[in-house]
């Protein structure tokens, strides 16, 4: 997680020093940290697209004028390690390979799942 970093750097500071970004990948304590106790619609003077990951709630994103919630996954979670960097990776690929958002926001509560419900970050690939 980054959230020590945004709390110790300061949500402000660290977005004026990174500047606009296409997407911004982040989990509810980060997004939550990002905004500092304004609405999430204000990230998106920042991003064009928020994505954040929920855990057992799924993942949402959001864009000027659009939202999108994608259900979890069912899981027996073994461990977490991984599970929010596999979702980035499985989002990012699918989102450039296709820009559908919902089927971008699937693939990645699946891929996190899949390594979710094994011990370690780097399970076996999924069938």
């Amino acid at each position: 997680s980054s959230f020590a970093l945004i709390d110790t750097f300061g949500a402000g500071r660290l977005i004026e020093g990174v500047g606009p970004i296409d997407v911004l990948l982040a989990n509810d304590a980060e997004a939550d940290a990002l905004r500092a106790g304004r609405p999430l619609e204000s990230l998106e003077a920042w991003a064009r697209l928020t994505v954040v990951k929920q855990g057992p709630r799924g993942a949402s994103a959001y864009a000027p004028g659009d939202a999108w919630h994608a259900a979890a996954n069912p899981v027996s979670v073994v461990d977490t390690t991984g599970a929010g960097d596999a979702f980035d990776a499985a989002f990012i690929v699918e989102w450039l390979t296709t820009r559908n958002v919902e089927a971008a926001l699937r693939a990645g509560n699946r891929l996190g799942a899949h390594v979710a419900g094994h011990l370690g970050a780097q399970p076996p690939s999924p069938a």
